[in-house]
């Protein structure tokens, strides 16, 4: 596979939590796609889940010309992890290849629902140009670090 979105520069030892506070909230980063790309997973790792249960939701957005970002999934990518206290590596497959052209894109992910006492999910911090978009609003703001989701899948000429 190749790779479309790199994950940063980790920073060693730092993590970035979410929990009941980081709900409606995507996380994420400004992809280019210099020629047409079919993504065939999207990966991250996670340091700690303390969730009996966390869900997860997974935006593909198409950045318009006039700074619009247009869902291209026609249904959410959603996935689950449960409690480990080990670090782990989760891979969403899309059911078919999503075929991006060249552009412009924002990759983010979203907690949706964390279940169980200690609601609260660590992921290894990496400093990386990115934005968080507030659900509700839209609104989009800059921030310098993210959680590491990178993209892979086939380069098309």
């Amino acid at each position: 596979y190749d790779m479309l979105a790199s994950k940063g520069m980790q920073l060693p030892g730092a993590v970035m939590s979410f929990d009941e506070s980081s709900m409606h909230k995507f996380i994420g980063s400004i992809v280019e796609c210099k020629a047409a790309f079919d993504v065939n997973k999207f990966a991250l790792k996670v340091k700690r889940c303390y969730a009996e249960q966390a869900i997860f939701r997974l935006t593909l957005r198409h950045i318009d010309d006039d700074g619009t970002l247009r869902e291209i999934l026609d249904t959410p990518l959603l996935f689950s992890m449960k409690y480990s206290d080990k670090d782990t590596e989760y891979y969403v497959t899309p059911e078919a290849p999503i075929r991006l052209t060249h552009g412009t894109y924002y990759l983010g992910i979203e907690l949706i629902a964390a279940i169980g006492d200690r609601p609260q999910i660590l992921f290894p911090l990496y400093i990386k140009h990115s934005y968080i978009i507030t659900c509700e609003s839209n609104i989009v703001e800059p921030w310098n670090y993210n959680i590491g989701l990178s993209v892979a899948g086939i380069k098309r000429d």
